[in-house]
């Protein structure tokens, strides 16, 4: 139980900062600059029949800034699992589509096709997994040392 609840911690840790940093840069994009683009690829997948798993939309996308090509692959700076919106991403971002590019001035590199926040209001959603699945693992930790 010790090693599972540090696994649990240490796995709950890693996303819980991810998703810090994800919310920090949401809220920095909103000053990103902007740029003409054209998806290259798009990669629609759905779980497994039966499965009850993500779907997920893996776009990719050529722009330029300042003379210099960039590519690209995030859609939006938080997870998009839901059905719907996945399904409405394919649709919106076909392969051939001009697309506006958000980016990082600073470092091009970093961007994304959607720069806002999430429609449905959730922005904080992850943040709150992140820090229930570390409190459980902290507290498998903790019941095996009383345990044990």
């Amino acid at each position: 139980m010790l090693f599972g609840g540090l696994f649990m911690s240490a796995l709950a840790l890693y996303l819980l900062l991810h998703a810090v940093k994800s919310l920090r840069q949401l809220r920095e994009s909103a000053g990103w600059a902007s740029a003409p683009g054209r998806i290259t690829k798009a990669e629609f997948k759905e779980p497994v029949a039966g499965s009850k798993g993500w779907h997920s939309f893996m776009p990719e996308y050529d722009f330029e800034v300042d003379g210099r090509a960039y590519s690209g692959q995030r859609v939006a700076l938080y997870t998009i699992s839901d059905r719907a919106v996945v399904k409405d991403l394919r649709e919106r971002y076909p392969v051939g589509a001009e697309v506006t590019v958000y980016y990082d001035p600073k470092n091009p590199a970093e961007a994304a096709l959607i720069n806002t926040p999430r429609p449905d209001g959730k922005q904080y959603s992850e943040i709150i997994l992140g820090s229930l699945a570390l409190a459980l693992g902290l507290g498998l930790v903790v019941f095996s040392f009383i345990e044990g």
